[in-house]
């Protein structure tokens, strides 16, 4: 068994990982293993839509796997902030599908954390190579949310983050 098999046999979030050239025919495959019956909603932001989003939404629906209509952020200053997680809460509010991050960095963060707020997992189909956040249960979000704190509204949200990302870091001491 390699370490990233072993890995996975201890954690409590990250359920499957597939690295490597030519994986994203594999989408389908690893949506339907991972969530069976389910339907999915793609995230992407205009980078990643235009890179994987739209060939990932084009390969689940080949699948026949139900989709909702695909978020895309417009926005080209995206970042893990307040508003952009309020955004993402709203549309996956509305909606039992399973979030599919197509990104790395801020698409998963957010992604990872409107899911979380939602009560559901989610997918991520990484555009990096160097990414590492699917395997983390900590956002950028999360952090952000502290360290931005200056309002009282803010302050009020930053703690609601502050009390999980403690109840994450808890978990990942306890599984080390």
């Amino acid at each position: 068994m390699n370490k990233v098999e072993s890995a996975l046999q201890r954690t409590t979030d990250t359920k499957a990982l597939v690295i490597g050239v030519g994986t994203l025919p594999r989408t389908a495959e690893m949506f339907n293993e991972l969530f069976p019956g389910c339907r999915a909603v793609v995230v992407a932001d205009t980078n990643t839509w235009r890179v994987a989003g739209g060939e990932v939404h084009r390969i689940l629906a080949d699948a026949g796997i139900g989709q909702d209509e695909p978020h895309v952020f417009a926005d080209p200053k995206l970042y893990a902030e307040w508003s952009f997680v309020e955004e993402l809460d709203g549309v996956l509010a509305a909606t039992d599908a399973v979030p599919v991050a197509v990104g790395s960095g801020v698409i998963n963060d957010l992604t990872k954390l409107c899911s979380h707020h939602n009560g559901r997992r989610y997918m991520v189909v990484g555009t990096a190579a160097s990414m590492d956040g699917p395997c983390s249960a900590i956002s950028d979000a999360d952090l952000l949310s502290v360290a931005d704190a200056t309002s009282k509204n803010e302050r009020n949200m930053a703690n609601e983050q502050a009390k999980v990302t403690k109840q994450k870091l808890v978990q990942l001491m306890c599984e080390a």
